[in-house]
């Protein structure tokens, strides 16, 4: 396909048929662009072409900067254009593999670039692109961290043209799925819940929520893990003193010393942090050379066995004789939630470093629910109303799961999904977050509800419609229970999860038809939302009593966020059709260490992570429903917009 278009281009050029050229009218413009629509189209289907699908992508990305040039400098860019492609045909490509039968011809000259002038400096991506490996890269190169550089190395999948057959097919897988499972789901979860009031007796849900013992420890066949990824600008030289504060942790938390493990490799070659890298890719750091690989897929090597580990790498950089040092984690994921895990590590590199905090899992004797939240909670008319929509919840829940798996058999190629949890980072500097933050606060906005505007415009332009909604996670820790700690460094688990509607059917009909705009939940409605959000959770009404209700009366009753995306779940969520968010709000390390990132995923078609390390912003985007191209695109985007945000406020 790039190969293709770009060669068109070069024709075009040398039959003066482009804008600028001498021949150039209105009429040649609108062929030249439904020329380029029709090509499009076309080439997104197999066509037996043999170039490497990292130099298709490179150069598919390179096209949108050619398209965008040609309004502002048509020469410029047609020279862009025609070089490209004759150097790619000239085999100056790594992996130049093209048919003889498709019809290029090689060019033994390469043409310059020629001198792009005042509009130089809107091109880095360009450059970055030009200049980008187009294999995977190997141990000892890394790929640039622009957007462009991101999607060239990846590729973009383009849209899907309707099928009606397709779509009959499609219809009729999911209405066997559903047949299938819904009714053994419906009957668990409803007998689940009839079993926790009338068997057992449980009318008050925060009785349920009190027996959740997320510190008491039984040894298992094999452990989930919550994973992820800190990095840090300094070096833990003193491994066995790491080693003991990592036990010492793990002690407290009951975990058997043969069932924790910290482990070096010395063999990976680390890429040293820089501020410039903002954009990165899941395997940014370290195990480089395998494709799109992440911290989620790795925890496949052996960690199942441990309860807690990490795997540590190191590097020095020569030229500023600094270190990064990064960990792969893998914590107790079934029965902490999310911010217990980030307070385990954070007590580790404490004691490392000499502090001891012995509260971190005293929160069970420490902390009491207060009697308004109690009140709150237990509402009958609350459980009674789970009661009479659970059955409709479940079918919800469940045909949005079944659809994506109906439509994943048929129409494999329209989100690109190939199993594994994808994942992609933006992680921003300090200064970078403030100058976020500042923008967003200037466009009327908490910074929060600033996130959730980038991330669903982001998502609609890329998936091609609102998500359903956002599930949200919040924490009742420092809500509904007395006394207030603010450094929040206790270890349990707290997690509510309740889902806030985003897509309106009416404006998004208006949208289809032309009658209305397509991006129509605006800032405003980001901060309405987020403002609902602070309301539930603080007098724990509204939507998070709907969900801390559905957690207490479902079959998987805890944990961090596997439990809403449980088929068995009864509160309205649709995990794979709406976006999972999470945001741990400012956390703090020991200042020594010099932690600048930390990333984690959950489930669900996306989900977003984010978190202020010591100040700097650490953003993931991840799916297990859409491939690493949607994922990448979807985190390309949102940069832009914050970008477009930041340079607005300025």
């Amino acid at each position: 396909a790039a190969l293709l278009e770009l060669y068109l281009l070069d024709a075009q050029d040398e039959q003066s048929m482009l804008p600028g050229s001498a021949k150039d009218d209105m009429s040649a413009m609108k062929m030249k662009s439904a020329d380029f629509s029709n090509l499009m189209c076309d080439a997104r289907r197999p066509a037996g072409a043999t170039f490497s699908r990292a130099e298709a992508a490179q150069l598919l990305t390179s096209i949108s900067t050619y398209k965008s040039l040609l309004n502002q400098s048509p020469q410029n860019s047609l020279k862009l254009a025609g070089s490209t492609v004759r150097a790619l045909l000239t085999g100056s490509s790594p992996n130049n593999s093209v048919k003889a039968s498709s019809g290029f011809k090689p060019m033994a000259k390469i043409e310059s670039i020629g001198n792009f002038g005042n509009i130089a400096d809107n091109i880095q991506d360009a450059d970055a692109v030009k200049d980008a490996p187009k294999v995977a890269a190997g141990k000892d190169e890394f790929v640039p961290t622009s957007t462009a550089a991101a999607t060239a190395q990846v590729g973009e999948l383009g849209p899907v043209p309707f099928s009606l057959p397709v779509f009959v097919a499609t219809c009729i897988t999911y209405c066997k799925l559903m047949a299938q499972t819904y009714p053994g789901v419906a009957k668990q979860a409803i007998g689940q819940a009839l079993s926790d009031l009338v068997l057992k007796g449980k009318v008050r849900p925060t009785e349920i929520f009190k027996e959740w013992c997320p510190l008491n420890f039984k040894p298992l066949p094999k452990y989930g893990h919550y994973a992820g990824q800190i990095v840090f600008r300094s070096r833990f030289d003193d491994r066995e003193r790491l080693n003991q504060a990592f036990v010492s942790v793990a002690a407290d938390c009951s975990f058997p010393e043969d069932l924790v493990n910290v482990s070096w490799d010395d063999e990976m070659k680390v890429r040293p942090y820089s501020d410039k890298n903002s954009v990165q890719a899941s395997n940014h750091y370290v195990h480089s050379d395998k494709e799109c690989y992440n911290f989620k897929k790795h925890s496949k090597q052996g960690f199942t066995k441990y309860v807690a580990a990490i795997e540590c790498y190191e590097t020095m950089e020569e030229a500023t004789g600094e270190w990064t040092t990064v960990f792969w984690l893998y914590l107790p994921g079934k029965t902490w939630d999310g911010t217990s895990c980030f307070n385990f590590l954070k007590e580790v590199v404490n004691r490392y470093h000499g502090e001891v905090n012995p509260k971190v899992t005293k929160a069970e004797e420490m902390l009491t629910m207060t009697d308004e939240c109690k009140k709150a909670l237990n509402s009958p008319y609350h459980i009674i109303r789970y009661l009479l929509l659970l059955p409709i919840a479940l079918f919800l829940n469940l045909s949005a799961t079944l659809w994506e798996k109906a439509d994943a058999k048929h129409v494999p190629h329209r989100l690109g999904a190939k199993g594994d949890r994808e994942m992609a980072f933006l992680n921003l500097t300090a200064a970078q977050s403030k100058e976020m933050c500042s923008a967003f606060k200037a466009a009327g906005m908490p910074p929060t509800a600033g996130l959730l505007y980038a991330l669903c415009t982001a998502y609609q332009r890329h998936v091609g419609c609102y998500p359903f909604g956002i599930n949200l996670q919040a924490s009742l820790q420092t809500r509904g229970f007395v006394p207030v700690i603010k450094e929040r460094y206790f270890i349990g688990d707290w997690l509510i999860g309740p889902c806030y509607k985003v897509r309106r059917v009416f404006k998004g009909v208006l949208a289809t038809l032309g009658l209305g705009d397509a991006e129509y939940w605006k800032p405003e409605d980001a901060k309405s939302l987020y403002t609902e959000l602070i309301e539930d959770v603080t007098t724990c009404t509204g939507r998070v009593r709907e969900a801390f209700v559905a957690r207490e009366y479902g079959v998987i009753k805890g944990g961090p966020a596997p439990y809403q995306n449980q088929n068995l779940y009864g509160d309205i969520n649709r995990m794979n059709d709406s976006i999972l968010f999470n945001n741990y709000g400012p956390r703090f390390m020991h200042p020594e260490a010099k932690a600048v990132s930390w990333n984690w995923t959950g489930p669900g078609k996306l989900d977003c992570n984010t978190i202020s390390v010591n100040g700097c912003t650490s953003i993931t985007l991840a799916s297990t429903v859409m491939g690493i191209e949607k994922v990448t695109s979807i985190r390309n985007e949102m940069k832009l917009i914050i970008d477009t945000i930041i340079n607005k406020s300025k």
